[in-house]
């Protein structure tokens, strides 16, 4: 649960188009809006992030990626690129 709360704590504080929702009202057809560059942003965004305590989390893409139980449902945006 931490991973997609996480996820869309970023995209409220990064995309514009979610930049005004709460993460209640994020709805699936907000998600499907959603392109291969902004799964790029965010990967990138995990490498130094602040925790809901705080605290700086620094991660490489590579051991995260591979432990977040969530990647596979991004998984076709970042092959299919859409």
């Amino acid at each position: 649960m931490y991973d997609i709360r996480l996820f869309f704590r970023f995209l409220i504080q990064s995309n514009p188009y979610f930049k005004n929702k709460d993460i209640k009202e994020i709805q699936l057809q907000d998600l499907e809006k959603l392109q291969a560059v902004d799964i790029e942003e965010y990967l990138e965004y995990l490498k130094l992030y602040v925790d809901d305590e705080g605290k700086h989390i620094q991660t490489r893409n590579r051991d995260y990626i591979e432990n977040w139980p969530h990647y596979e449902v991004f998984m076709p945006i970042t092959i299919n690129g859409n």
